[in-house]
Formats: structure tokens, sequence, C-alpha cells
């Protein structure tokens, strides 16, 4: 894990266009998070926007900025709602694949990055699991 959030900053001025708030807004909340001994809550950040504003582009240069594989590391997780958990009749099938997901990865290294795009989509009741970790 590498936390170069002069990286994020870099970036963010360079790339992202129009979204002043969301520039400060992140690095603040990432340098604030990740400079706490132990922080005992893990960092939530919620994007919302329509389709091509950049959600994912963001996450894509805070993953850069964290860990040195990006979003190639094994730290890395993104579930995508239409990808992942596509059937509501397989709920218990999803729940057990986030749990296990998130608690192996949690156990290999403290600092992760876990990302839900389009949780419009998620299932009604698997949110819960996903919460029970926030």
């Amino acid at each position: 894990m590498r936390n170069n959030f002069t990286l994020l900053d870099e970036n963010l001025n360079k790339y992202l266009f129009g979204q002043p708030l969301v520039k400060n807004t992140i690095v603040n909340a990432l340098k604030g998070h990740f400079t706490l001994n132990g922080p005992k809550k893990a960092l939530v950040l919620s994007f919302h926007g329509s389709t091509g504003v950049g959600k994912n582009f963001v996450v894509q240069f805070i993953a850069n900025s964290m860990f040195e594989r990006g979003i190639k590391s094994k730290f890395f997780k993104l579930f995508i709602a239409s990808r992942d958990f596509p059937h509501n009749e397989k709920i218990d099938e999803y729940r057990e694949t986030i749990i296990k997901t998130i608690e192996s990865t949690v156990k290999q290294c403290h600092t992760n990055l876990f990302v839900f795009d389009e949780t419009d989509k998620i299932p009604i009741g698997l949110m819960d699991t996903i919460k029970a970790y926030i």
C-alpha cells in the first residue's frame, strides 16, 4: 500500500473537469482516514450521478494512489450490480460471496478498497449485507 495523496491530487487536477467539490472532498477524506492510527470504521465514499460523469474514473485514480498495482491489486474489489448481482432469487448466494470476499480480503491486509457500482440495481436486502461492514 502506498497512499500517495500527491499522485491522487495531481491526477484529479489534470484529468477531472467540472467537479471541484469532488477533488477536495476525496483527497481530504482519504488523507484524514489513512493518517489515523487504526481507524475503527471503514471510510465510505458514495458517488452519485448519471452514467458518464466520471464516478469510476475517479475510483481508478483512488486505487492507483492507494496500491502499487492500482485496480489490479488484490486489495481492490469491484462489484457491479448488473454483472455480479443480476438475479433477485440468488440473493443468498450473493450475500455469501460478498461476506467471503470482504472477510478474506481484510484478513490479508487492513487497507482495502471495495467498490459497489450501480447500487440502485442491487437486489433488495443485499445492501444490508454491505452495510454490516461499514
